[in-house]
């Protein structure tokens, strides 16, 4: 598999045909809503089933989040965007944000994969198994849901808001902010915008939480705007956090830091 960065491909693919959500004006469906917090494995794409290796064996999904947000994999790259419910169990996707992975082995899939996004038009679910439709009834997608309990350690924690403030990737950043605690040796790992990070942590009884020798590497990406210092003082500052439906908030006492998503892969 070749993997190169490259600029601008993701959007050509995924935002076309889509239109604009605006966030929290979303209907109620008719019927039952997609589940949140849990990951939507894709299983088949049309009339193929899904069962190719993908970038580091991820499994091809998404998660849903209680305030309309998307966030998956899709074959090569991460993304993330929103959505919102219509009557009927209609559902509509905003033109989804992505990493700029190229992985020549999966363009195919991936691009279709995207497309579902822009052309699915109604939902049904059942028994674990989620169907997006086009507008004649088409089936487009199949997936099947891998719920699982989402844990502080060993997520992936994707930045979300920063001083409350959202956080989106710009175009010239390589990856979007994240972090992950590892619980085998209580580790650190993640990426502040710019510079990948590293560090420990220590938990305590009352959501406490205590990082302790964070660092970072030292390239300097003048056009990066992700207030990297910010991100990594959030770590030197929080003393507790909360967890609930996938969002994970940092804080300083009662003062909200930051807050992240969990990302699913597998």
């Amino acid at each position: 598999m070749k993997l190169a960065y490259t600029i601008g491909i993701v959007t050509i693919l995924i935002t076309g045909g889509c239109k604009p959500i605006q966030k929290g004006n979303s209907a109620e469906p008719d019927n039952a809503s997609i589940p949140t917090g849990i990951f939507w494995k894709l299983d088949r794409l049309g009339d193929q089933n899904i069962a190719v290796p993908t970038k580091n064996d991820n499994e091809i999904g998404f998660t849903l989040t209680a305030d309309n947000t998307i966030s998956g994999f899709a074959g090569c790259n991460q993304f993330s965007g929103n959505f919102e419910y219509g009557p009927n169990n209609a559902i509509q996707f905003s033109p989804m944000m992505a990493t700029k992975m190229f992985c020549e082995d999966m363009q195919s899939t991936e691009s279709g994969f995207f497309t579902v996004f822009m052309e699915v038009s109604t939902y049904r679910i059942s028994d674990g198994q989620l169907e997006f439709l086009a507008e004649d009834g088409t089936p487009l997608a199949i997936f099947k849901s891998l719920d699982r309990p989402v844990t502080i350690t060993d997520t992936y924690w994707r930045l979300k808001t920063l001083e409350g403030q959202p956080v989106e990737m710009t175009k010239n950043q390589t990856r979007e902010a994240f972090f992950r605690l590892k619980s085998e040796d209580n580790s650190v790992t993640g990426f502040a915008g710019c510079n990948t990070l590293f560090g420990s942590y220590a938990l305590d009884r009352g959501n406490k939480i205590y990082f302790s020798h964070i660092a970072a590497t030292l390239m300097a990406c003048l056009d990066s705007d992700i207030r990297e210092t910010k991100f990594l003082q959030v770590f030197e500052r929080a003393d507790t956090y909360s967890l609930i439906d996938g969002e994970l908030t940092l804080k300083n006492g009662q003062n909200t830091l930051a807050v992240f998503e969990a990302v699913y892969f597998e």
